[in-house]
């Protein structure tokens, strides 16, 4: 039987592989955050469609039938996702219909667009989209588009 010293490195089965599970698990992690994201969004859609017919239902319009469906709602929000690697699964969303768009990077038109108020719900990635035109990237541009849009639905994440 062979003895161990302290100064010897014992490999283990999992560590001589390639670590394929690696590559599964970051996969795995990145379908979660995806996954998680999207079921945020939608939780954002009721919220919205609730507050919306709420909304018109106290007011002369309510007279007027009030027939949005959600295959509706999916058509018209106008949703952008803002992020330098490609996680949120934007094709699952336009394959259920909805109004979606992805940018990697910020440039000062796309950035007049967000604080415009163009986009319903704006998923905006924290870091590395917007270096070239704000100090603190995505940190200032949150800011940036509460400030002059307090009621805009952002939802940021790193």
């Amino acid at each position: 039987m062979q003895e161990i010293s302290k100064n010897d490195t014992i490999t283990t089965d999992l560590q001589k592989t390639n670590t394929p599970n690696s590559s599964f698990k970051e996969g795995l992690s990145i379908e979660i955050i995806g996954g998680v994201i999207a079921g945020i969004i939608i939780l954002l859609i009721v919220a919205f469609w609730n507050k919306l017919k709420s909304h018109f239902m106290g007011s002369k319009i309510s007279k007027l039938q009030f027939n949005l469906n959600h295959q509706d709602i999916r058509k018209k929000l106008k949703i952008i996702v803002i992020d330098d690697d490609d996680i949120f699964p934007v094709s699952g969303f336009k394959e259920f219909g909805y109004s979606i768009d992805r940018w990697e990077k910020l440039d000062e038109i796309k950035h007049k667009r967000l604080i415009d108020g163009e986009f319903d719900i704006i998923i905006l990635d924290i870091y590395g989209v917007a270096k070239d035109i704000a100090k603190n990237d995505g940190l200032d541009i949150l800011q940036d588009i509460k400030t002059k849009n307090p009621s805009q639905v952002v939802v940021a994440y790193s």
